[in-house]
């Protein structure tokens, strides 16, 4: 096993990773679920031991007395107490139910896990094509520039429109280099997520189809807070059949042994019986029907906030894929018209300056369009969250 690993960290090392290895390393190594899977074992043996009876009490008791007086001896005595059968029964519901809530909360922690790496491989996504598509339009710019210099003699008038260009040109080197330190953050935090050195990543995202809201709601059913709060409840309820049995009086059973050195030895037996009459045991009866009813109304809560996140999040995504369709279908198909007329100018030794500007919103638009993209897939991401995804 070890091998295994040492040799796939060798291999990440050389080779790019896809999205889907970066979460399966991350479930097998992040340090968080090792705490929960931790505490899962921990309460195993908490279950094992619910049922079992409390330890036994032993006291030796001696007096003073004169050896030759009757009453002078010395006392071993054992004392158990045996409980109402079905608290038993009870408290091992409740360790079970707290290790259903636990196996939950690490269902609940993988999710978040995998969104929290999948939306930071998408801003590494969008931010890498960002300063591709940066790079691109330095050399456009470049170009247009070589042309005007090419086909025209630069009087004042153009020199300030030479001097724009460039001036453009360092805008585009300097937002390079603000990328470049956000791509090497979020590098960091997807190495941390991961629990893995990752200084490459082997993606790429584009928009088909819109999924229609009534095929993903389904996939609210398998929501794990909703699931959590199901499973808090059901220990609730063992709680309350707990506190209704404790109204029900423990046996106490001793057994004594009496040593004395002059007269014969003897045994003790006794039985005895709580008598819980003073109500508290009442009282935390009701109190734990209460806390039912508080449960249950947030379970209501969580359904509620459920379902408005699953509208805010397709609403998102929609916007998103209405941003894209547009920016691709409308906006640069118009751009790219604009620009061969622009071309056709600077070869005649005109619009250097307009061409530059018309190379400025298209790539204004591109970086919409690429954040569309990022947006339209973090925003399923979450929905896949809501339905308990960990992949």
């Amino acid at each position: 096993m070890r091998f295994f690993i040492l040799s796939f960290l060798f291999f990440c090392t050389l080779n790019a990773l896809t999205l889907d290895e970066i979460i399966t390393s991350a479930l097998e190594k992040n340090p968080s679920l090792e705490v929960l899977n931790e505490r899962i074992n921990a309460n195993s043996h908490l279950v094992h031991s619910s049922d079992s009876f409390s330890n036994p009490e032993i006291s030796i008791i001696t007096n003073t007395l004169d050896s030759s007086e009757p009453m002078s001896q010395t006392i071993i005595s054992l004392k158990q107490k045996v409980p109402y059968l079905s608290k038993l029964r009870n408290k091992k519901d409740v360790s079970k139910a707290d290790e259903k809530i636990l196996f939950s909360s690490l269902q609940k922690a993988k999710s978040a896990l995998v969104y929290k790496i999948k939306k930071t491989a998408y801003k590494i996504w969008e931010l890498d094509a960002v300063y591709k598509t940066l790079e691109s339009y330095e050399k456009l710019i470049l170009k247009s520039i070589e042309l005007f210099e090419a086909y025209t003699s630069v009087n004042n008038n153009q020199h300030i429109d030479m001097m724009d260009a460039e001036l453009s040109l360092i805008e585009l080197k300097v937002q390079k280099s603000e990328l470049k330190a956000q791509i090497d953050t979020m590098y960091t935090i997807l190495s941390y997520l991961s629990a893995s050195d990752i200084n490459s990543l082997d993606i790429s995202l584009d928009i088909s189809q819109l999924p229609s809201k009534s095929s993903l709601e389904p996939l609210l059913a398998n929501n794990l807070d909703l699931e959590l709060k199901n499973k808090e409840i059901q220990k609730q309820n063992s709680k309350i059949k707990l506190s209704d049995a404790n109204k029900y009086p423990d046996f106490m059973i001793s057994t004594g042994y009496s040593i004395r050195s002059k007269f014969d030895n003897y045994f003790n037996i006794g039985i005895g019986v709580t008598l819980p009459i003073y109500g508290y045991e009442k009282s935390k009866y009701e109190e734990q029907k209460k806390l039912l009813l508080s449960q249950e109304a947030q379970k209501k809560d969580v359904q509620i906030d459920l379902q408005n996140k699953f509208n805010s999040y397709y609403t998102q995504m929609q916007n998103a894929y209405d941003i894209y369709k547009i920016i691709d279908n409308e906006a640069l198909a118009h751009i790219k018209h604009m620009l061969d007329i622009s071309y056709s100018s600077t070869s005649t030794g005109t619009n250097l300056l307009k061409q530059v500007k018309i190379l400025q919103k298209r790539l204004k638009l591109e970086q919409k369009r690429i954040n569309a993209v990022s947006l339209y897939h973090t925003n399923y991401a979450k929905i896949l969250q809501l339905s308990g995804a960990t992949k």
